[in-house]
């Protein structure tokens, strides 16, 4: 069984509204993006649908990372925000 990102790609946008279109663009790219890091991993001796797991989990680990960093960030910046707006209206 060979496990395709684009099918994987697709289906996650038809549930979130996503006309055809945008999500078969979007799952191109995305495969296109993935597929030399998918072929490496393949070409070393890791099965297809193993190398397809660990980029897609990598990316996810990478994506969970930059959130875990960025959101705290945003936070404390909108709490700033919040408590000058008022002195600067008065």
């Amino acid at each position: 069984m060979h496990v395709h990102a684009p099918e994987i790609a697709r289906a996650a946008l038809s549930r979130r509204g996503f006309s055809d279109r945008t999500g078969s663009s979007l799952s191109f790219f995305i495969a296109l993006g993935l597929d030399p890091a998918v072929r490496w991993l393949h070409h070393r001796g890791l099965p297809r649908w193993a190398s397809v797991a660990v980029v897609l989990l990598s990316g996810l680990g990478v994506f969970a990372l930059f959130l875990a960093f960025a959101v705290p960030l945003v936070v404390t910046q909108a709490s700033h925000l919040a408590k000058d707006i008022p002195g600067d209206f008065t």
